[in-house]
């Protein structure tokens, strides 16, 4: 695969890993989206995307980090928190408290019982994340018809599931292809590798 230029402490990330016990199957969870990630990231550094290469890695490592406390919707909050206790920056903070599903209003915050406030992915870096999140099914990568099927199951159609393709189309538009085929390697970037 392309290799992306990244100055990323991985040394200081797994040792938040271990510091919070965060579970192997989480830790698998994260590879997935960060091989994910760095694969939407070569195709955009292709077109000459202008991208934070390393705050999006970081934030991509740490995105799941409020899973070794709790594994509800509130793991983006906290893990917001335990990024910013370990000195990490108020942007890496924003991926991880941002990239739960694709976003929450504050409506839909209040409703979830989180502090009221917009959770909606505003930053590129952020719709990434959040858009390559919600086709990690555990480990492995979802195709777009799962993806959407899974959407549909979970909440028919309204305004959230909307908000969710919307984003998956919005960060197809910027690759220039389907965002599903980029982060399982099936784009023909990766093929022509």
């Amino acid at each position: 695969m392309h290799s992306i230029d990244s100055n990323v402490d991985l040394e200081r990330i797994y040792a938040v890993y271990d510091k919070y016990n965060l579970p192997d199957n989480v830790r698998r969870h994260i590879e997935a989206v960060a091989l994910g990630v760095a694969r939407v990231i070569a195709v955009l550094q292709k077109k000459g995307v202008d991208i934070d290469v390393d705050l999006l890695i970081t934030g991509t490592l740490l995105h799941d980090i409020g899973r070794s406390v709790t594994h509800d919707i509130s793991h983006g909050v906290i893990g917001s928190e335990i990024v910013l206790r370990e000195g990490f920056s108020q942007e890496v903070a924003n991926l991880v408290e941002r990239h739960i599903g694709a976003g929450l209003t504050e409506e839909e915050a209040k409703g979830f019982g989180l502090p009221v406030r917009s959770y909606v992915p505003v930053s590129l870096e952020e719709k990434i994340l959040a858009a390559v999140d919600n086709l990690a099914f555990g480990d492995r990568m979802a195709s777009k018809s799962e993806f959407i099927d899974d959407i549909k199951r979970k909440f028919d159609t309204t305004p959230l599931s909307e908000r969710f393709f919307k984003l998956y189309d919005e960060v197809s538009s910027l690759l220039g292809e389907d965002l599903s085929l980029v982060v399982r390697g099936e784009n023909s970037f990766s093929q022509s590798l």
